[in-house]
C-alpha cells in the first residue's frame, strides 16, 4: 500500500501500517466532533447512527463544546478513509461544529 506523506490520513495510516497493523480487515474507527450546543451534538448524533455508528456525548467544560464521539467499523483503506473523512466534514458543517478526524485502537 502507497502512502502520501502528507496527507494526515496518510500519515496515520502509514504509522500504523509500520507497527504491523493488517489494514485490509475492518477495524473499529473512532470519530470525533465538536459541537457548540446539545441539541447541535445531538442532532448529528442522529445522523450518523443511521450510517451504522454507535454515539456517545459529553460535555466537555474545559471549552465548552460537547464533543460527539461516533464508533464504527470499517476496512480503513485510503480512499475509503478519504470519502468518510469528507463526508464527516460535511455533516459537522450541517449542525454548526467541527469534525476533529478520526483514530482507531491500534490490534494487529
Amino acid at each position: 500500500m502507497t502512502f502520501d506523506n502528507h496527507h494526515p490520513n496518510d500519515v496515520f495510516m502509514r504509522g500504523l501500517s509500520l507497527l504491523g497493523a493488517a489494514l485490509s480487515r475492518p477495524r473499529i474507527i473512532e470519530q470525533f466532533f465538536y459541537f457548540p450546543t446539545l441539541d447541535s451534538a445531538d442532532g448529528a448524533a442522529g445522523e450518523i447512527q443511521k450510517q451504522g455508528y454507535k454515539t456517545e456525548v459529553f460535555f466537555r467544560p474545559t471549552d465548552s463544546n460537547w464533543l460527539l464521539l461516533a464508533t464504527g467499523r470499517i476496512v480503513p483503506g485510503t480512499e475509503r478513509i478519504y470519502l468518510v473523512r469528507l463526508r464527516m466534514d460535511d455533516l459537522a458543517a450541517n449542525f454548526g461544529g467541527k469534525y476533529d478526524g478520526w483514530g482507531t485502537p491500534f490490534t494487529a
